[in-house]
């Protein structure tokens, strides 16, 4: 067999091989199409659920994301909500306790001369003993009025008076001075005139009581109304201590004080006192 002969020969040999592997490539395709199939399908089914999965984590992802701003939101609102319900609580409360506070100062003071004006403390100078007050000339507020608890208790008197506030000087005051008296514990014993002083930073004492007289622990201390500006039986105190000396003609008594500066939300002011 010459060259070209020989050529002739391997390309027909290879299209013959050629030609019987196609044949049984689509005779095994269509004898196995089934399970190909399934092998496809299974080999590419974890895949596409993967895509399938992620799809849904997404939605489910973006799906929190603006649930979320809508709870957040919401939260936000009540929130606000909730901050104008406790101011509008905190208004009423106060009117409550004035309206209660003033019941009882007025019900304390039934049966005596004067008028009751309310006021609140604005501010608070523990060093020179004064307070200042919310109230003043255009509400008539006048200097010397006295500040009283709704228990009656006196807390000082008006010394300066200003367009919508006053200055107030408390009993404690180094420059204050109030008469009053002793009412002892046995009704019996005989009533005791002094003078209240003040000592500064809050202290107060008895002072020009005849060394004769006895004072006690305990025993009462209240406005006596002899000068004519404030009216009789206002609380002041009770007496702590007494210093007494046969070479003194008058004694002297520590005396616990009955006002409270950080306790006292609404005071009065006495007005029309008439004695």
């Amino acid at each position: 067999m010459n060259l070209r002969s020989k050529k002739q020969f391997i390309f027909s040999q290879k299209i013959l091989i050629r030609s019987l592997v196609f044949i049984i490539s689509i005779t095994l395709l269509n004898l196995f199409s089934g399970p190909v199939r399934n092998f496809f399908y299974l080999s590419s089914s974890p895949i596409a659920n993967v895509f399938m999965g992620t799809g849904e984590s997404l939605n489910y992802f973006f799906g929190n994301i603006l649930l979320s701003k809508k709870i957040r939101k919401k939260s936000d609102e009540l929130e606000r909500q909730n901050k104008e319900i406790m101011y509008e609580m905190s208004i009423l409360k106060d009117k409550i306790k004035e309206f209660n506070d003033t019941s009882i100062a007025v019900e304390n003071s039934e049966d005596l001369n004067f008028s009751l004006m309310l006021v609140k403390i604005n501010g608070i100078n523990l060093e020179n003993d004064t307070i200042g007050i919310n109230k003043g000339q255009e509400d008539g507020v006048l200097e010397g009025m006295l500040l009283i608890s709704k228990e009656m208790s006196v807390y000082g008197r008006v010394t300066k008076v200003f367009k919508n506030f006053s200055s107030v000087l408390l009993l404690s005051a180094k420059e204050s001075t109030v008469d009053v008296k002793v009412q002892p514990k046995n009704i019996e014993e005989k009533t005791i005139f002094g003078v209240l002083r003040g000592k500064g930073r809050q202290s107060v004492y008895l002072d020009l009581v005849d060394a004769e007289l006895n004072l006690n622990q305990d025993d009462l201390i209240v406005t006596s109304g002899l000068e004519g500006f404030f009216p009789p039986n206002l609380l002041i105190g009770k007496v702590i201590s007494v210093d007494k000396s046969d070479l003194k003609p008058f004694q002297t008594a520590k005396v616990e004080h009955y006002f409270e500066i950080g306790n006292s939300d609404n005071l009065f002011l006495i007005e029309n006192y008439k004695k």
